[in-house]
């Protein structure tokens, strides 16, 4: 479980070591399975081949997979020459960055009841003032970070202007090792920051049981279907055309609009999922004319059923199968809006959002 497992990513070998060792005394566990979290040298090797570090948001996605939960901790060098030209990696802070970034996604998007990243420095004494303003003020880290996703800049920028809003996702603390190279003060400073996370790991997880969350719907319920109307004469309906003149049932659909009618929840939503992606995908571009640029509406008006696991469901597929597209929008009701806005991971998707009133 990955709530006993800890990321541990430092070049000092025996200050490695050393500091598996308390890990494994305390009945905890470093990673070893996947090498982009466990193998500082073939980090290194992977950041020569590519020039960049997907990798690493890759394999922290396939940790969360495997473990089903965050690590209880990441360890990791605050500063790391990887040999990268100085535009790319200007302070050599490329390793924290990335962790920082996919720690911010992870937490954002997933539902898990411990969302939390514990963050640990391993660092020299001339960063002790760096790290206690981290430690005092978490936001104050995330000063000039910026990626290509709007949706997430905002998140940074709530973040950066927000210390108890820094404080919901990262927890930071560091270890320190001086001309000596003495491991001893850092192994017993661990020992005692496990200590702290467990409590506040407790606290969270207590605080967390008691928010009102939307509640997931159970039940098997048919998979919603999809409906878009083409003309005041044709629709499309679940893979077929229908001509529906002369039909005032289907009058209250807009054209270039795709309708999702019936149950969209947490039991079916990979179903209702991969039928959205296979229209917009598959379909629309012989419907009509269709570029990345393209506005492309979807209404999850009252027609729609949706629960607390419909926003989780969204944001996977919106950042995945869809993400290319630039101009999706959700319209919603005041009702689902609710719903939505109550669920973990709404703030990624606010902004594709237009409430209707």
């Amino acid at each position: 479980m990955a709530e006993k497992k800890c990321i541990l990513l430092t070049k000092h070998k025996r200050l490695h070591t050393a500091l598996s060792q308390a890990i494994k005394q305390k009945r905890l566990q470093c990673e070893t399975e996947i090498s982009s979290l466990s193998n500082i040298d073939h980090i290194a090797r992977m950041i020569k081949l590519t020039k960049n570090t997907s990798f690493l948001r890759d394999a922290y996605s396939e940790f969360l997979k495997q473990n089903n939960s965050t690590p209880l901790c990441v360890i990791l060098d605050y500063r790391i020459d990887f040999g990268l030209p100085i535009q790319m990696d200007p302070d050599q802070m490329k390793l924290v960055r990335t962790f920082l970034i996919s720690s911010l996604i992870v937490n954002d998007m997933t539902d898990l009841e411990y969302n939390l990243t514990n963050m640990i420095f391993v660092g020299s004494p001339v960063h002790l003032k760096h790290f206690e303003k981290y430690k005092s003020e978490p936001e104050s880290i995330f000063k000039g970070i910026e990626t290509d996703t709007q949706k997430l800049n905002l998140l940074l920028e709530k973040i950066r202007n927000n210390r108890e809003e820094a404080r919901k996702y990262f927890y930071f603390d560091y270890l320190i090792i001086d001309e000596r190279n003495d491991v001893f003060p850092a192994v017993k400073k661990l020992e005692e920051i496990i200590e702290t996370i467990h409590i506040n790991k407790q606290k969270l997880i207590n605080k967390e049981k008691t928010k009102h969350q939307t509640e997931i719907i159970s039940g098997q319920y048919d998979a919603a279907k999809v409906l878009y109307k083409l003309s005041a004469f044709r629709l499309y309906l679940e893979g077929k055309i229908y001509n529906i003149e002369n039909n005032p049932k289907f009058d209250k659909y807009e054209e270039n609009i795709i309708y999702i009618i019936g149950h969209y929840v947490h039991n079916n939503c990979n179903e209702v999922n991969k039928k959205i992606e296979k229209f917009i995908i598959e379909y629309l571009p012989k419907l009509r004319k269709l570029s990345l640029d393209t506005d492309i509406n979807i209404s999850l008006n009252s027609h729609t059923i949706i629960d607390g696991g419909v926003t989780h469901g969204l944001n996977i597929l919106l950042s995945t199968k869809l993400k290319d597209f630039k101009n999706i929008r959700l319209i919603t009701s005041p009702v689902n809006y609710s719903k939505m806005e109550r669920s973990p991971g709404f703030i990624f998707l606010k902004n594709y959002i237009f409430k209707k009133l």
